[in-house]
């Protein structure tokens, strides 16, 4: 990870070295896009804008468009199966131990009326105590 500081802030843009921080910054950034990084370059640095830099910028912004979205997908699917088990557990847990009470048995006869893997409700119960 690099910080390349922020592009926006005024005493950026004094000096050489700090001039090619934002010049990098912004070529790295995700909020800035493409046409925006071609009108920075060409206004502030005075490179002209060719369609093959045209490509290159695009190819840029959306590589890291694809990098946020993988990013986020692979985010979302991490939160779904979590809270999935979380919600299988706690009804694993509700349901037997409702018979449990409502029957007076123990956890392994309830499981066997539910259909329920023992094992499953032992292993609800132990990620219950550690939530």
């Amino acid at each position: 990870m690099l910080c390349l500081g922020n592009p926006e802030d005024k005493d950026y843009r004094k000096n050489e070295y700090q001039k090619l921080l934002r010049l990098l910054s912004v070529l790295a950034s995700e909020e800035v896009k493409a046409p925006d990084k071609l009108h920075i370059l060409e206004k502030e640095y005075h490179i002209a804008t060719t369609r093959e830099l045209e490509g290159k910028v695009n190819i840029m912004c959306n590589w890291s468009e694809g990098v946020i979205e993988r990013v986020t997908e692979k985010v979302t699917e991490r939160v779904t199966r979590e809270v999935t088990e979380q919600v299988t557990n706690q009804m694993i847990l509700s349901s037997v131990e409702s018979v449990m009470k409502s029957l007076e048995i123990t956890p392994e006869k309830a499981c066997n009326i539910l259909q329920i893997k023992v094992q499953d409700y032992w292993n609800a119960k132990e990620a219950s105590v550690e939530n």
